[in-house]
């Protein structure tokens, strides 16, 4: 479901962009992606076993809002970094 997402591809795009050196090689960002391929359903497997259990998933549903505040913040810090990089080139 994830590779068909488009979605998916623009975070990890937005990502590397951030975390990668500019100077990374081709086999290096290759090899990445197929991490990825190989993390992802470990990933997903794993959390929906934990969410499986009541218990787990009681916890996670009191402390939602913060999870989902703390993703939001972490996404706007990527997207400022980003825009910051840009702008700095557009200026040099």
């Amino acid at each position: 479901t994830q590779v068909s997402h488009p979605k998916t591809a623009i975070v990890y795009a937005s990502n590397f962009s951030v975390a990668l050196p500019g100077d990374a090689s081709y086999g290096f960002g290759l090899g990445c992606v197929g991490i990825i391929f190989i993390i992802e359903p470990g990933g997903y497997s794993a959390v929906a076993l934990l969410f499986s259990s009541r218990r787990p998933r009681a916890r996670y549903l009191a402390s939602k809002v913060v999870f989902d505040r703390l993703a939001a913040t972490v996404t706007r810090m990527l997207g400022l970094k980003i825009l910051s990089e840009a702008r700095q080139r557009t200026l040099h």
